[in-house]
């Protein structure tokens, strides 16, 4: 088997869709070459207990927008979920909501992560934010273990190509 980083590409985030239309469809995978990317953002650490947490970081990033410097994709935004830890109770790790920067900064409040070059598998969701967590069961229960790959322990990667802040999913 060979390994790979997983990458989740997320399409019109706030889109309407149906749900049971979400169920049915297959999760298709494809493989790129991704270039070690600089990522610039707010982070928290998060847990079973805390999914309203992923909301909120991405909250705080909006605000910290203005605090960013050397953006170097305009409109691509990057959710970064790294140090992993299974716990007794669930898991536990980080997560960053950033920007893709061309090189580190001082900002209050701003945090870096690396994403590391090499290949990826891509995904696509389309929907509402609430059907996010039946595309992730999918791709982990279905798509992966049915395919020739498996995953890598590294960071799980959400690319999201474009925010609709003012609806609500």
């Amino acid at each position: 088997m060979k390994k790979i980083l997983l990458i989740i590409i997320v399409f019109a985030l706030f889109a309407c869709s149906n749900n049971k239309q979400v169920k049915k469809k297959v999760i298709q995978l494809k493989i790129i070459q991704l270039n070690e990317t600089l990522v610039a953002g707010v982070f928290d650490s998060v847990d079973q207990t805390t999914p309203n947490k992923f909301p909120q970081i991405w909250q705080a990033f909006m605000a910290k927008q203005s605090a960013l410097k050397n953006i170097s994709k305009s409109g691509i935004f990057y959710g970064v979920g790294y140090g992993y830890k299974k716990t007794k109770d669930g898991f536990k790790m980080n997560y960053l909501a950033g920007v893709p920067v061309s090189k580190k900064f001082e900002a209050e409040g701003i945090s870096f992560y690396t994403i590391k070059a090499g290949d990826y598998a891509v995904f696509s969701h389309k929907g509402k934010l609430k059907s996010l967590n039946e595309t992730y069961k999918k791709i982990y229960e279905q798509t992966i273990p049915q395919s020739e790959y498996k995953i890598k322990n590294s960071a799980g990667v959400e690319k999201v190509l474009a925010l609709a802040a003012t609806k609500k999913a």
